[in-house]
């Protein structure tokens, strides 16, 4: 059983990436305080596999930001879309669990902070 659920999510996860041309939506929520932000937060995204290396990194560099409109807390966004770093498709083929990390400048100085 543990096979036909595999490779359903493999088929699943390539139909996605070829409809939607190498990005993944993802939605999310974001608080502080237990507070739902709001306006333009500026997010670095991050996928790892299951040792912790990353394998994709929406920018170059980490101070490559992407600026996303987040309104009462929530925020959608294509991973590998415009402005970010292509997803190769492969590596969803390669890796059996992949990990997302977010890293956010919420503006208040004290920079680039891991969330989750």
């Amino acid at each position: 059983m543990k096979v036909i659920h595999t490779i359903i999510f493999i088929f699943h996860i390539t139909l996605v990436v070829n409809l939607l041309g190498s990005s993944i939506p993802f939605a999310g929520k974001i608080s502080k305080d237990g507070i739902n932000l709001e306006g333009q937060i500026k997010f670095f995204f991050q996928i790892h596999d299951g040792e912790g290396k990353t394998l994709w990194k929406s920018g170059k560099h980490a101070e490559d930001l992407v600026t996303v409109t987040v309104r009462g807390g929530r925020y959608i966004v294509q991973l590998g879309g415009s402005g970010m770093e292509e997803i190769d498709e492969q590596l969803f083929l390669d890796h059996d669990q992949l990990y997302l990390g977010l890293l956010v400048d919420l503006g208040d100085g004290q920079g680039l902070q891991t969330l989750g």
